[in-house]
């Protein structure tokens, strides 16, 4: 009897040993990698000196939470990092296109292209305008997807500025 539980104590650990390696690369997929943020803010720098103005404002659209992380602004372009968390599974990407960019004048920032990665909560990407005409006190972002138009304001200052 005893040998007959010495061997059902034995199995039973190899049988969760096995199924703890063959879930081991679904794991690793749940651990967030921001290397490529770091690298991306990193190449902005060939465009000149970077202005960094840190936003953290939310946005619904629908159920799901846009969030504007941070803005960098250098003389050739204007770059948006967000970070998206849908309220349930993710069905659908998100149109970064979709995303209007004006400054306090109303002018409108062009947009220029996009990156984001995705993870099974939600995504982090960048979204890139053109430069800025002049300097700005706050930017509008606008969402306009066919019927949903939402729109978010927030104040523009560097990194350490109080309002």
């Amino acid at each position: 009897m005893i040998r007959v539980k010495l061997a059902a104590t034995i199995i039973r650990r190899i049988i969760i040993i096995v199924f703890a390696i063959l879930l081991l690369p679904r794991i690793l997929t749940l651990i967030p990698d921001n290397r490529g943020d770091k690298e991306n803010i990193k190449a902005l720098e060939k465009d000149g000196p970077v202005v960094k103005y840190d936003i953290h404002q939310s946005m619904l659209l629908d159920q799901d939470r846009f969030t504007v992380n941070e803005i960098y602004s250098t003389p050739k372009q204007v770059v948006l990092r967000y970070t998206y968390r849908p309220k349930g599974t993710a069905g659908w990407s998100l149109p970064e296109n979709a995303f209007k960019l004006y400054d306090s004048s109303g002018n409108e920032l062009r947009y220029s292209g996009s990156s984001s990665s995705g993870t099974p909560w939600g995504s982090t990407g960048f979204i890139n305008y053109s430069a800025l005409i002049e300097p700005t006190t706050s930017m509008r972002l606008v969402y306009d997807w066919y019927d949903r138009n939402i729109e978010l304001t927030f104040p523009i200052q560097k990194e350490g500025e109080e309002q």
